[in-house]
């Protein structure tokens, strides 16, 4: 498992564990304890999804027919390298990130494309070594290309199709293709997405920007500070207060409709400042905090951590 997965695995099991200090507050109306203030003090430790904006441009959609490759047959892997070496490489599970190494390496494409029109003997293997880099050619039987680029412990295989690298993606069960330095996945809707940070993201064709998420749980605060003692950002409706107080830049939220402001959650820490958006008879209010590593998170109304990018921010 990567890091990225087993961050997001235990930031699933202390969404399960923090349940009941978030049941009072997302389905009890309120739910205000004995004492006054709101279950989820402050020595919880929040799940911060914590999200940053690419912008980037997109291939556009693959419509023309014939634009993706057929199946999903790869050739069988060689067992020895052209000089008869063994080879105990392990194939690659994820989209392969060396793939820049390849397209980016001049030489490389150069004798790719010199060999491509010389090499049409099918099932054959084809073995180079070009400017430090070690890949195998091979022509199926419907007289398809395929190559294959070995990296130390790994190796992953691509199909040349209609002037783009294709790699076939194990967990996907479907193709997915290189274009500016990423690998992009078309979904059966049109729907196109991008693999960035260990995970395929959606991207928005009309913005031009993917939201990247990382799930963090983070160290409790010490102690909730009395209203006042901090940075007080306020939404526009009323209801909510966010304080940001300390060192370590934390951020607490409070109900803002009673007097004093009492305390609901403990948001999360390194917070430069709160925005909030909804609210007011409008869509629900939502609370966004911008981190000081240029992050962002997006929560509900009772510090519920959202998993989606942000509507169009307000204040």
């Amino acid at each position: 498992m990567g890091a990225k997965a087993a961050a997001w695995a235990l930031a699933v099991l202390c969404v399960g564990a923090l349940c009941a200090e978030r049941v009072g507050v997302v389905r009890g109306g309120g739910g205000v304890s004995r004492s006054g203030g709101f279950r989820g003090g402050p020595r919880s430790s929040p799940v911060v999804i914590k999200m940053h904006q690419l912008r980037m441009q997109g291939p556009g959609r693959l419509q023309r027919p014939g634009a993706f490759p057929g199946g999903g047959r790869r050739p069988a892997w060689p067992t020895r390298y052209g000089g008869g070496g063994v080879i105990r490489s392990s194939p690659a599970l994820h989209p392969p990130a060396r793939h820049t190494g390849v397209v980016r390496n001049r030489a490389v494409m150069r004798d790719i494309r010199a060999q491509q029109r010389v090499e049409v003997v099918p099932g054959r293997y084809y073995w180079h070594d070009a400017n430090g880099l070690r890949y195998v050619h091979y022509l199926d039987r419907n007289r398809a290309d395929w190559y294959g680029f070995y990296f130390g412990p790994r190796f992953y295989w691509c199909r040349r199709w209609d002037d783009r690298w294709w790699w076939y993606d194990p967990t996907l069960a479907n193709w997915t293709f290189w274009y500016d330095g990423y690998w992009w996945w078309q979904a059966p809707a049109g729907v196109m997405y991008v693999y960035v940070d260990n995970n395929f993201y959606p991207y928005d064709e009309e913005s031009g920007v993917v939201t990247v998420k990382q799930p963090e749980v983070q160290a409790p605060a010490g102690q909730a500070p009395e209203p006042g003692q901090g940075r007080v950002f306020k939404s526009p409706d009323g209801a909510r207060m966010v304080q940001i107080s300390g060192a370590k830049a934390e951020a607490f939220l409070y109900d803002d409709t009673r007097k004093p402001p009492v305390f609901m959650k403990y948001l999360a820490r390194g917070v430069e400042r709160a925005r909030f958006s909804g609210g007011a008879g409008e869509r629900p209010l939502e609370i966004l905090l911008d981190f000081k590593d240029g992050t962002f998170a997006l929560f509900d109304a009772g510090g519920q951590p959202l998993d989606r990018a942000p509507a169009p921010r307000g204040q």
